[in-house]
């Protein structure tokens, strides 16, 4: 924000842009922005065309995380994974690794490049035939040279060949086959075996890799210039990563092998002395096995005790039967069950004793049934009943001696094989510590033997994870550049730098660009916008568009600029009017010619006077003389309507300036200037006067105090934003009422504001009455004129 000399502030700082300005910008400036936008275009394009082409070719391959069973029914260990890792992602970079690279640059022969001509490629005399460069070649030059039918290499002072077509030639350390004469102009092309490490690092930048979606396949791709070269390079380089693949698997089986055949020779060392060990206690104890002896001390043992039992089963038989005997009646049931008993029974003696007895008592009671008891067969039984218990009393006590003896002996023996059981335990433990010790080294033996045999089966069997998959075809078409795409590129930057370049333009233009700066930045209001009106000085007629074309568009924006003025005069009386302008070449006198038309159209007198005492061009507009004039009627010399001339538009009147006077600052603003004005406005309904532009004399300033209005007219792209501030400050410095501004040479084909307004106005209205209307505008413009 800035002061006028009134105090009255008027903004003048940058208001922020936005798409609608950079638009107007860009059609303001559409001959820069075109320019920009060719010459972007056009090096873009050029450079595009002239790039070198770029080809690829992709090949697959399948890196399989496990390996395979290399026989039925022998199990395999299975591999540990770091979960952290992503075994892909690790295959991935050794394959864009320099070792790779390196090796695949050997194979290929990438070594050996074309240095001149340039444009020439190694396919192109080579064909599908690929070079052969020797692992300890030095870097070096070779000249090639072809001749029709043979052709021959250079190498310093030492010639090669010639050799036919189709033939190999072996240059020491190159050696390369040219099938036929290639297509080319030149006859010596310069060949260089260049440093290995220099092509490594090319072809390192020259590979991309990426793993398919959801699988082990990884597709490597190489980019290069030759496509033939490209396809071979991608199928060698693949070849080569699955070749160092296998070379790894075998270190890696190789080297398991080895690591599990050391660990068995010394698990086989640890077994031999753990049975070593094992032997010596036996030879020690003179046992094989010292638990076993255990055992059958304890089994004795038991069968002693078991043994004891019975004996002492038997002892108390006995001991009942020698009691029963002692009694008068021994054949009583219960010496029966005694008798009936396994002790008794197995002793046969005793058993045919008491036999005896029973079968003598069963006879005794027998005689004593029939015949007298005192008889003598009955004695005879009592005597030998009496003998027999006799004898069994003794033997049942000699066998009762003897079972006693017996058990004795039984308890010697069971408590010496106590003895002999309590030595066994910390031996058994000792045993079963050696033999369970003998045991462990014999599994872990037994396992590394195993996992032995598998790892030399892998071994022999290795044949590597990566398998090719898909190899790698000639390339047609190169990925770079996409000439569409490039083009299109281009002509985006042009149009982004033709819009940058109109923006910054207009950025350092101080003029009026846009209708918005009249409100937003000059803080004016904007009576209208007035179309440009084309126009040479020698057809001044042609600026009175209103009458001679009434229904074009700028004759419409006239008669908006006449409506907007009778809303401003319905609030107060407004009956002289000063049309001005900031600088000459605004436009203001066609704005003044214009707008009375239009009130004069509109029914009311109108008196037009040229109040420009310098540069007057209205009696030119009208071809009218311009004296009489404004200068003959202030100095009184003629009278207001002596001086004033009738046109043919109806109702409108045009006082001329008359002769330039010395002074025409004093002579606007004298007395007889206010005389004047008010006589013409009793004569007439609207005075409109124009005058010269307010920062070039004072003229225009004079006038603005002495009128009920005043109208600047602000050229659209011409007018300077500080010049308009600066006379709108200077016509409030002398208190002059401004009315607003009229925005003259408006484009509204190619304006950002208007430009659909007037496409459509002069699409519907402005062709309306077709030829017929721009015949009679001529014809009125040539009675005008």
């Amino acid at each position: 924000m800035s002061e006028n000399g009134a105090g009255t502030a008027v903004e003048t700082g940058s208001r922020e842009t936005t798409i609608r300005d950079l638009v107007a910008a860009t059609r303001r400036r559409r001959g820069a922005a075109l320019s920009v936008f060719a010459v972007v275009l056009a090096v873009g394009t050029w450079k595009t065309m002239t790039e070198e082409r770029i080809y690829v070719a992709p090949v697959t391959v399948r890196v399989q995380q496990q390996s395979q069973t290399p026989m039925q029914g022998v199990p395999m260990s299975t591999p540990d994974y770091d979960f952290r890792v992503d075994p892909l992602v690790s295959e991935q970079q050794v394959i864009k690794s320099k070792l790779i690279a390196t090796r695949t640059a050997e194979v290929a022969g990438a070594r050996l490049v074309v240095v001149e001509p340039q444009h020439v490629l190694l396919s192109t005399l080579l064909g599908d035939h690929p070079p052969v460069v020797k692992p300890e070649a030095r870097d070096a030059d070779y000249r090639l040279t072809l001749t029709d039918s043979t052709y021959l290499i250079r190498q310093g002072t030492t010639r090669y060949g010639p050799v036919k077509y189709g033939a190999p030639l072996d240059a020491g350390d190159i050696s390369i086959t040219i099938p036929s004469r290639p297509g080319i102009k030149t006859r010596d092309v310069l060949l260089r075996v260049a440093a290995l490490d220099g092509v490594a690092q090319d072809l390192q930048a020259a590979i991309a890799t990426r793993v398919l979606p959801q699988t082990d396949i990884i597709e490597i791709a190489v980019y290069g210039n030759d496509p033939l070269r490209t396809r071979d390079m991608a199928n060698d380089l693949a070849q080569v990563y699955a070749d160092y693949s296998r070379e790894q698997g075998l270190v890696i089986a190789a080297a398991r092998s080895s690591f599990i055949r050391t660990a068995l020779n010394e698990q086989g060392q640890q077994l031999a002395q753990a049975q070593d060990s094992l032997r010596r206690f036996q030879e020690h104890h003179q046992s094989s096995d010292v638990s076993a002896e255990a055992t059958a001390i304890l089994t004795s043992i038991y069968q002693y005790d078991e043994k004891r039992g019975e004996m002492t089963l038997e002892q108390h038989v006995y001991q009942q039967l020698v009691g029963k005997l002692e009694q008068t009646d021994t054949t009583d049931i219960e010496m029966r069950k005694l008798v009936g008993t396994d002790a008794v029974k197995e002793n046969r003696a005793v058993a045919d004793l008491y036999q005896r007895w029973f079968d003598l008592e069963r006879t005794r009671q027998q005689l004593m049934l029939t015949r007298n008891g005192k008889n003598r067969d009955v004695q005879a039984i009592d005597s030998t009943v009496a003998a027999t218990k006799s004898n069994l009393k003794m033997a049942s006590g000699l066998y009762l001696q003897s079972l006693a003896t017996r058990i004795a002996s039984i308890d010697t023996n069971i408590a010496e094989l106590r003895r002999k059981a309590e030595q066994f335990p910390p031996l058994v433990a000792q045993q079963a510590r050696l033999a369970e010790n003998v045991h462990t080294m014999e599994t872990g033996y037994e396992n590394l033997l195993s996992q032995y045999q598998l790892s030399r089966i892998g071994e022999s069997a290795e044949t590597g994870r990566v398998r090719v998959i898909d190899a790698a075809v000639l390339p047609t078409i190169p990925v770079s550049p996409h000439r569409k795409r490039s083009v299109l590129l281009a002509a985006v930057i042009g149009i982004a730098l033709a819009i940058a370049g109109a923006a910054l333009l207009d950025r350092f233009d101080d003029s009026v660009q846009t209708p918005d700066e009249i409100s937003d930045r000059l803080r004016l209001p904007l009576l209208g916008s007035i179309p440009r009106v084309r126009h040479t000085p020698a057809h001044d007629a042609a600026r009175l568009v209103t009458h001679v074309e009434p229904q074009s568009l700028v004759a419409e924006a006239f008669r908006s600029l006449r409506t907007n003025l009778a809303f401003a005069r319905a609030h107060q009386d407004l009956r002289t009017i000063v049309v001005t302008s900031a600088a000459p070449g605004d436009g203001k006198s066609t704005i003044a010619v214009n707008l009375a038309t239009t009130f004069a159209q509109q029914g009311q007198r109108t008196l037009l006077i040229d109040a420009d005492l310098r540069r007057a061009v209205i009696d030119r507009t009208f071809d009218i003389p311009r004296s009489p004039g404004l200068t003959e009627f202030l100095v009184g010399s003629h009278t207001l309507e002596a001086a004033a001339r009738e046109t043919d538009v109806p109702n409108l009147f045009i006082l001329p300036s008359g002769h330039f006077p010395p002074n025409p600052s004093e002579l606007l603003g004298s007395q007889a200037m206010r005389a004047g004005l008010e006589a013409a406005t009793k004569a007439f309904d609207m005075v409109l006067i124009d005058s010269p532009p307010v920062l070039a004399v004072t003229d225009a300033s004079v006038l603005s105090a002495l009128v009920d209005g005043t109208i600047i007219v602000v050229r659209l792209g011409v007018s300077a934003r500080e010049a308009v501030s600066r006379s709108v400050a200077q016509l409030r410095v002398v208190n002059g009422r401004i009315l607003g501004a009229v925005l003259n040479a408006v484009d509204f084909r190619s304006s950002a504001y208007h430009g659909g307004y007037g496409y459509y106005y002069q699409r519907f209205y402005g062709n309306e009455s077709g030829d017929r209307d721009k015949r009679r505008g001529k014809r009125r413009a040539s009675r005008v004129g």
